[in-house]
């Protein structure tokens, strides 16, 4: 199916409804609730959301099908599971990776005037809305690949956008921790799916010193890593 194709509100709604397809008719409701807010975003966000996220929200769905509003964690209660990637990126021949990683890292270059783009702007408002009520916020930069590092670590503006990531968490009171770098060197490539998505490996040890770094040491436990 080609969402382009569809109207912005008959998008919406066939996401809507396509999320909530056999699921009990309580559970139906609060999901169509929870997802009433969509309503105020744009055509274009919407488009790049569902082609990104779709595959994933099915199985999140299903867990609060499932479970309620209990499949909603405490944070001493995080597990590692959502989204299972079984791929490895270090199977790809290096040749292979290191001109994906240089496309996907000329894909990733920001706009001059990324500070006053659309995102950053929710970026802002996102942490402001989060301080106003209270809460704890911790803003995470995630591992890439040796081989994506190696390229993105050349670019002035993606680290003008790591520094713009921090200095906005900073000035709203909230915990920035940079794990950019944290498995950016061969011996790590297998944690990786792509160039830039952590896999079944590495994502629950990232999962772990995320959340310890946050928040300090959690009683709960994450799934096991394949070895």
């Amino acid at each position: 199916m080609n969402i382009r194709n569809f109207a912005h509100k008959g998008l919406k709604r066939l996401y809507v409804e396509d999320s909530v397809q056999g699921v009990p008719p309580e559970t139906a409701e609060k999901l169509r609730k929870m997802l009433a807010y969509l309503d105020n975003m744009d055509n274009t966000f919407w488009q790049r959301f569902v082609s990104h996220h779709r595959p994933y929200l099915g199985l999140y769905w299903g867990r609060v099908a499932e479970d309620g509003l209990g499949a909603f964690r405490q944070k001493n209660e995080l597990r590692y599971g959502w989204i299972v990637g079984s791929e490895r990126w270090s199977s790809l021949d290096t040749t292979a990776r290191l001109a994906l990683s240089a496309a996907r890292v000329q894909h990733h270059l920001p706009a001059d005037d990324f500070r006053e783009t659309p995102f950053a702007q929710s970026y802002r408002r996102t942490l402001a809305f989060l301080k106003s009520r209270g809460a704890e916020i911790c803003v995470v930069t995630s591992p890439v690949s040796s081989e994506y590092f190696r390229y993105a670590s050349r670019e002035p503006g993606l680290a003008a956008v790591q520094a713009f990531v921090r200095e906005t968490a900073e000035r709203n009171g909230a915990r920035y921790v940079n794990f950019y770098d944290l498995y950016a060197t061969p011996e790590y490539d297998h944690y990786f799916r792509d160039m830039d998505h952590l896999n079944e490996i590495g994502a629950p040890l990232f999962t772990a010193k995320a959340v310890t770094a946050c928040f300090g040491p959690v009683s709960g436990s994450f799934a096991s890593t394949p070895k």
